[in-house]
């Protein structure tokens, strides 16, 4: 997941986090619960609301636990739709990833192996991943 959440490459920032964007969304007891550094403890809650307005609901933005745990800052985790957004991302690259074949479902070579379309078309299967990536199948 760190790879959604690059690092300064250069200058005074270099290794640190890249600010994300989105909303950091929960309450402030939520929040403190989540050990947000921004929601220590209660003395802090009108800070933290007006922090909130400040940063348009962006308080990770320059917050030094981003800099330093980027995405593994636990009340990001759970309340930034940055991460929501890139978890989302990447399930549906895995789902994409491992679809088990291109052929969309009902069609009469769905499930087959390229081996099994060769067979059928009495072609080899040489002939199948050309056509395959041609999009003729």
């Amino acid at each position: 997941m760190s790879v959604q959440f690059p690092k300064h490459e250069s200058g005074p920032y270099r290794g640190r986090y890249i600010d994300p964007q989105g909303q950091l969304i929960g309450t402030f007891q939520q929040l403190m619960d989540a050990g947000c550094f921004q929601a220590e403890n209660r003395e802090m809650e009108p800070l933290f609301y007006g922090l909130m307005v400040a940063t348009k609901k962006n308080p990770c933005d320059g917050c030094p636990v981003w800099g330093n745990k980027g995405p593994g800052c636990a009340a990001f985790q759970q309340y930034h739709s940055a991460y929501h957004r890139a978890e989302e991302k990447q399930q549906q690259v895995i789902k994409d990833a491992t679809t088990p074949s291109n052929v969309p479902p009902g069609h009469e070579f769905f499930g087959l192996s390229v081996k099994q379309i060769a067979e059928k078309l009495g072609v080899s299967i040489g002939e199948v991943r050309r056509r395959k990536a041609g999009g003729g199948l």
